[in-house]
């Protein structure tokens, strides 16, 4: 629906052919309208404030509304600018679909996306496998606890982007996802590149908190809580953590398969496997906590453990980690081991403290490869 000030914009000076020609136009359909490619566009949710809606380019009626939330989008095709979501509620059928140089924007947490039923697929997707330069800022995703994900940018050629850039650089920030069935949030393809995620929140999703299956990215106090797979899976590689945190999921808290990882200050929680799940090589973690993991009331025996270096991995440096479990609650202590290296380890350093565990701070396995191993504890 075209709101009043995306009209009066449209029409030229007084007097002109082109006013008359831009008022006939408005009689049609939004999508006749002038485009609008570097505009601020807002629009307004079927139950903002009518004074909203009065100013808004572009209004929901209340379902469907990924429609109306693509129609403005689409209205940015050339330049691209900014779409603002007011705050309300936002009942969408099918995904919104960010598009390049586009800055999809909402007014805070006050701005929520809302599955109104399920759908293959995820409630904001890329447009193209080659969309680039894309924001995504400010807002809440209610699944609703559909059978749909959260956010999936899947980016896989970049011969559209539109500078001759390697990289897509996306940015996502300032962004709540709440229970979805699937992915809370997740990148990949093979030329999702240089992407940005800060101050993301998943909680209560059904497949993965995070999914990072792109290297080069920057990843920065993003935390997941009750994820029903890994907190965070990290398949590629050369991407920076830092101040991250993966609480209460269904398996481990970080399941790092990816080489040339960083990761500084994150922690891992409450989860039901081990707490850092390190199954590639060439990887550093420095000031990490895993705190109180391979806790599942309904398991016989403590399983899992703090940090887990699967077999003939080779030069993870795990620098000034802690690992411990507080018997919260007077619960018992469920973490196995601090720290463990499975074997034929080689060229790892592990400098820490492991405390509190069933079997103890340290396991090696058979390592006797050029490991340089300094842990205190019990």
């Amino acid at each position: 629906m075209l709101g009043r000030r995306h009209f009066l914009r449209t029409i030229p000076a007084a007097g002109t052919t082109a006013a008359v020609t831009g008022m006939a136009l408005h009689a049609g359909s939004a999508s006749a309208a002038a485009d609008t490619s570097g505009f601020s566009i807002l629009v307004a949710a079927s139950n903002a404030p009518q004074s909203m809606k009065d100013i808004a380019d572009f209004v929901c009626y209340g379902s469907n509304d990924q429609n109306t939330i693509n129609e403005a989008i689409n209205s940015q095709s050339n330049l691209g600018g900014m779409v603002t979501l007011s705050p309300g509620s936002f009942n969408c059928s099918g995904p919104v679909k960010v598009r390049r140089r586009v800055a999809l924007v909402g007014s805070g947490r006050s701005s929520v996306l809302r599955a109104s039923n399920s759908w293959s697929g995820a409630m904001i997707e890329a447009l193209t496998a080659s969309t680039d330069k894309v924001t995504i800022s400010d807002l809440a995703l209610d699944g609703e606890y559909k059978d749909v994900a959260g956010i999936l940018l899947n980016i896989t050629t970049k011969a559209d982007f539109d500078d001759g850039s390697p990289d897509p650089a996306i940015y996502i920030t300032d962004v709540y996802i709440h229970a979805v069935r699937g992915d809370g949030l997740h990148m990949t393809g093979s030329q999702n590149r240089g992407y940005c995620v800060t101050r993301v929140r998943v909680w209560d999703a059904g497949g993965y908190g995070f999914v990072f299956n792109g290297p080069d990215g920057f990843v920065h106090q993003c935390e997941t809580g009750s994820s029903g797979k890994d907190g965070f899976l990290i398949k590629k590689g050369n991407t920076r953590f830092t101040n991250c945190k993966a609480w209460y999921s269904d398996r481990s808290g970080f399941h790092i398969a990816g080489i040339r990882n960083q990761f500084s200050a994150c922690e891992s929680q409450d989860n039901e496997h081990h707490g850092f799940y390190i199954t590639s090589g060439q990887v550093t973690l420095t000031s990490c906590h895993a705190d109180s993991n391979s806790w599942n009331r309904n398991q016989p025996v403590a399983q899992y453990s703090g940090f887990y270096i699967i077999r003939d991995r080779n030069r993870i440096q795990l620098i000034g980690c802690q690992a411990y479990d507080k018997n919260e609650g007077g619960r018992g202590n469920w973490q196995r081991w601090g720290f463990v290296l499975e074997g034929r380890n080689t060229e790892c350093q592990i400098s820490g403290i492991g405390r509190d565990h069933v079997d103890g701070a340290l396991f090696e396995g058979d390592n006797v490869y050029g490991n340089s191993i300094d842990v205190l504890g019990t």
